[in-house]
């Protein structure tokens, strides 16, 4: 093969390292990807995770100051909970945001997130959409009545839900949930038990059906927004 009117054994080193990344930097580019996906797969599969008697999966438009590792820690170390914070925005869902999304059942179905709390509109759209199951409505909860009185006026209710399916046996299910009168989470504009974060949209605080530990969980949720 020629390059520069010379033949590749001719070229000098340092053309020889253009000519291989100008013809094959995509396949270098791919073979490095698959090395860091796969050296990262296999860091998680050796590696022992740490487990929590409650993890908190908080995603939305926040900003996290610099004290943020200090209150993760602080979570760990006090309330033996996993503070897991994604700064995204639902509403360009760019390649991030469609992750997420992706990533938050996946997150339930393995007790991962025992709090979940999203921008308002991200959390309707999973009660809308059929994922009424993945929350427990919080009035069926007596430890919690204080709270849910005291924020009364910043309820997620049954009569928020608005059926975005054709599915005629679910409309019949939601009507009949929406008789029930039940609170699917609470609506905040500040958390005050995450200090580091600054919240610049309503996020919605609720907790989901796989909950490891409802007495440790229902501490930790009256701890976040009160």
């Amino acid at each position: 093969m020629e390059k520069y009117g010379v033949s590749f054994k001719e070229l000098s080193r340092k053309k020889k390292t253009q000519h291989i990344w100008e013809y094959y930097r995509w396949h270098i580019a791919s073979v490095i990807i698959g090395v860091v996906i796969v050296g990262s797969l296999g860091k998680t599969i050796l590696t022992p995770q740490k487990k929590f008697a409650v993890d908190v999966v908080i995603a939305g438009k926040v900003i996290s100051d610099e004290t943020q590792a200090e209150v993760i820690e602080h979570f760990e170390n006090e309330w033996d909970t996993g503070l897991n914070i994604s700064s995204v925005d639902f509403e360009s869902m760019g390649q991030l945001e469609m992750a997420m999304m992706q990533k938050i059942p996946l997150l339930i179905r393995s007790g991962e997130s025992d709090i979940l709390i999203l921008s308002k509109d991200t959390y309707m759209n999973y009660l809308n959409q059929g994922g009424v199951s993945i929350f427990v409505p919080l009035d069926t909860i007596d430890a919690l009545k204080p709270l849910v009185d005291y924020k009364r006026d910043s309820l997620i209710t049954s009569e928020h839900i608005q059926v975005s399916t054709e599915d005629e046996a679910y409309q019949e299910e939601i009507e009949e949930i929406k008789k029930k009168g039940h609170i699917y989470g609470i609506e905040v504009n500040t958390l005050p038990g995450v200090p580091s974060l600054k919240l610049t949209e309503d996020l919605v605080v609720g907790i989901t059906s796989t909950v490891k530990d409802i007495p440790k969980t229902i501490e930790v949720f009256e701890y976040l927004i009160q």
